[in-house]
């Protein structure tokens, strides 16, 4: 079956939740628009943004608009990744300070320790929502759910360990009990469940290369944004780094959309020919 099964079963869960909390939460506004923002870092000062703007119900790219930032310090997703940072950070501190505190450190997790010794164990750190909850994808490490207040930790994923300096996207649903994330070279997506302590849906086809997730705020939309199409650059400048032992591979930024409420999903290029000899920021905005 080539149906997509992650729609299915990811509907009929956060249905089930709905349901369960329809008398204690707000139903969230559908959204009827994505913005995406995708900022390429050139310089210490310089970056160029590029926004996007989808319409979600047809499926069609509306308008793009490109803009060059002199002074990256005032740019908008400088602040945006210094936000994501200190969420991090103090998922971080709380985590650091609940080992700390154990007295006997032999019970605790030996893939959290080693995660713990990581250079830049901060970047790995995707805390939940609500604060309970981070998601820690460490390079060589498996993908860990860690309780931060119990410091539990479960495994929910793996990762390619000839490719595991690649980032492992997580998004956490708006109210934590799901989380979706997408390992380089799985060209899978997993939704996994806080409730169940299980992977409750999976999807193939999604990319080799997942470079950012987001949920929409009803819970019932999964936006991805993928390298595709990797190819050489075959720009002069591209040919002589080939030679030099410097190859500029480029690929197709593609935005993907898993509409959960009717089972279907739409994909758009956004931008073709991206470098990843060049630092690049994605975000989405769900209106």
């Amino acid at each position: 079956m080539r149906r997509l099964t992650l729609m299915l079963c990811c509907f009929l869960y956060v249905g089930a939740i709905g349901l369960a909390d329809a008398a204690k939460m707000d139903v969230a506004k559908q959204s009827s628009s994505l913005h995406t923002c995708i900022w390429l870092v050139q310089s210490q000062t310089d970056a160029d943004e590029y926004k996007y703007v989808v319409d979600l119900q047809k499926g069609k790219l509306v308008s793009s608009k490109i803009r060059h930032i002199h002074n990256r310090r005032e740019a908008e997703f400088e602040a945006r990744l210094a936000d994501r940072k200190n969420q991090s950070s103090a998922a971080c501190l709380r985590i650091l300070e609940g080992v700390k505190a154990r007295k006997d450190k032999s019970l605790l997790d030996s893939n959290l320790l080693k995660s713990l010794q990581e250079p830049d164990y901060i970047k790995w750190v995707t805390p939940s929502p609500d604060g309970l909850y981070a998601i820690i994808v460490a390079d060589d490490n498996p993908i860990l759910l860690v309780e931060i207040k119990t410091l539990n930790t479960f495994i929910i994923g793996k990762v390619n360990k000839e490719h595991s300096y690649l980032k492992t996207p997580a998004a956490w649903s708006p109210d934590s009990r799901l989380v979706a994330f997408a390992p380089p070279d799985s060209d899978t997506l997993y939704i996994y469940s806080i409730d169940k302590h299980a992977i409750v849906c999976t999807e193939s086809g999604i990319g080799t290369w997942v470079r950012a997730l987001s949920w929409s705020p009803d819970t019932k939309q999964l936006a991805a944004f993928t390298y595709q199409n990797r190819r050489l650059s075959k720009t002069p400048m591209g040919l002589l780094g080939n030679m030099l032992g410097h190859p500029d591979y480029r690929n197709d930024g593609v935005l993907s959309v898993y509409r959960i409420s009717n089972e279907q999903k739409f994909s758009i290029v956004l931008k073709r020919g991206m470098s990843e000899m060049v630092s690049s920021e994605i975000e989405f905005e769900w209106k």
